[in-house]
């Protein structure tokens, strides 16, 4: 059950979208969105590292918390503190989920939310993104992205990102879960480009491990 659950930040899924009736709400369009959009990808480019405590909720299940480093192109790790040990990671091939009490391995295909950031370059508009929305809401920035597939075309999975706006940082990421409840994880005590060594990223299975 936990590494379903998990797997929720990983695999980009439908995400509630955010009510336009809300009264702090206020669309960007035509041209101030293809400039904004521009803003946001230059960020999102320009982070060659990055480091956060996070915050994960879904309603009725209990909160997890921990870091989350990536260094591009390729390398992230998801690293849960509470209410277990559990990391997610790759050195930038192949993804582990790793329960660091029952010393459980699984191998998680590349995609979602980790691989999105990681890439060598991200552009939001091209044949597997395309920007939904983009708003003003309570003086933050909401971004919403649909995956799309090159040859099969809009497979109906969106991705939700917050953003402070000036300057431009990434707060909050918004997927669902296999249950269809929105998953909210908050990012805090941020720090951009910064050295990260890749040994952060360096992870032997078990059994594979010297013993």
């Amino acid at each position: 059950m936990r590494l379903l659950f998990l797997l929720s930040i990983f695999i980009i899924i439908n995400t509630s979208v955010v009510a336009a009736q809300n009264h702090n709400y206020r669309a960007i369009e035509g041209q101030q969105l293809t400039e904004k959009t521009a803003e946001i990808e230059k960020y999102l480019n320009s982070l060659k590292t990055f480091q956060a405590n996070f915050e994960q909720g879904v309603g009725g299940m209990q909160p997890s918390s921990g870091m989350f480093y990536f260094k591009r192109p390729g390398r992230f790790l998801w690293q849960y503190q509470t209410p277990d040990p559990i990391k997610l990671v790759s050195s930038g091939g192949l993804i582990y989920f790793y329960d660091e009490t029952s010393k459980q391995v699984n191998q998680i295909p590349r995609e979602g939310i980790a691989d999105f950031l990681t890439r060598p370059e991200i552009k939001l508009n091209n044949d597997n993104f395309v920007v939904e929305e983009l708003a003003h809401i309570g003086g933050l920035l909401h971004l919403r992205i649909r995956l799309k597939d090159s040859e099969v075309g809009d497979i109906g999975s969106t991705l939700s990102l917050t953003f402070l706006e000036n300057p431009i940082q990434l707060r909050q990421i918004t997927t669902t879960n296999q249950f269809d409840q929105p998953v909210e994880v908050l990012l805090y005590n941020i720090r951009e480009n910064k050295p990260l060594n890749n040994k952060v990223f360096a992870f032997i299975p078990p059994q594979y491990q010297e013993r």
